[in-house]
């Protein structure tokens, strides 16, 4: 990092602060130009054009046709984000996603804000790989990845696993998308779970960060069993593009967003799945860099 990129870091706390307190963000909750917003709150129209812009390439804002915008994701806050002070000053994790019997029901409220932020990373994905007719996504969540490669392959089929409280998330994402015939579903732990079926994909995404290293590296080798020959795993997870300045603040950003919800898992490295994948015979290996999250999140892409 240079001494550019700590005040530019330091101008985004500030700029965040201020829209909050002149009340920008929540103005921003109904669309309107830089000077209809200026005149809602009594402040000077070229303020908050400038501060517009720096809050439409933060992601806090969007603009259309001249009006700008709360992002539809962010009206509704992640509450998560409400504890950083608290947990700052505790280190105790809030009751979350670590395995346990409510881990469905906590993860469960999550999945509707995941599937809207990972849509377009999720049609790129899929866009990237070749058709797959069998497709099996485990702990699949709202199941935007799968579902994604079904939407542009018809001939897709996708099987979703995940634990039974998240299971109508999956349909609502393949209603969104119009999917519904080309899936099925079924409740089950994904560390006991078995088919006696082979696949020609398997995803796991988003899925090995909740894990310790040991159960990460057990999953892999675990599903990797069930690729039919010549059959892939695809891994997408906040691996990053390492070296990359925007990437890898995004992953310190989700490193701790993770760690302030589970004291077992954290985002795995590249090299780490890597070897991982190798140790269960995946030797074949190639990086999709996600462009839509600045390479931030990616997608390896295994095979026998």
């Amino acid at each position: 990092m240079t001494l550019l990129h700590g005040l530019i870091g330091v101008g985004v706390v500030e700029v965040v602060r201020a829209a909050d307190e002149t009340g920008l963000l929540e103005a921003l909750g109904q669309p309107d130009t830089p000077a209809g917003l200026a005149a809602r709150l009594d402040l000077s129209p070229r303020v908050v054009d400038l501060l517009l812009g720096v809050l439409c390439e933060l992601g806090y804002a969007t603009e259309t046709g001249g009006r700008f915008g709360a992002q539809q994701y962010l009206t509704r806050v992640d509450p998560t984000w409400e504890q950083v002070g608290t947990f700052a000053r505790s280190g105790a994790v809030a009751p979350g996603i670590d395995i346990s019997d409510d881990r469905g029901a906590n993860y469960e409220e999550s999945v509707a804000l995941l599937a809207r932020v990972f849509r377009d990373p999720a049609a790129e994905l899929a866009a990237e790989l070749a058709l797959a007719g069998r497709v099996l996504d485990i702990g699949a969540g709202s199941g935007i990845w799968s579902l994604s490669m079904a939407a542009r392959h018809p001939s897709t089929r996708v099987t979703t696993l995940d634990l039974e409280p998240v299971l109508p998330r999956v349909a609502a994402t393949a209603r969104d998308l119009g999917v519904q015939d080309q899936v099925q579903s079924r409740a089950g732990n994904y560390f006991h779970a078995t088919w006696e079926d082979r696949f020609d994909r398997i995803v796991l995404a988003n899925v090995l960060h909740l894990e310790s290293e040991s159960d990460a590296a057990a999953l892999i080798a675990r599903w990797a069993d069930h690729l039919a020959p010549g059959g892939e795993l695809v891994i997408v997870d906040f691996f990053g593009k390492p070296g990359a300045y925007e990437a890898d603040l995004i992953r310190a950003v989700y490193r701790l967003h993770l760690g302030m919800r589970t004291e077992i898992g954290k985002p795995h490295s590249f090299e780490e799945l890597t070897a991982w994948c190798a140790q269960a015979g995946l030797t074949d290996q190639r990086l999709i860099s996600l462009t839509s999250t600045a390479s931030a999140v990616s997608a390896l892409v295994a095979r026998r």
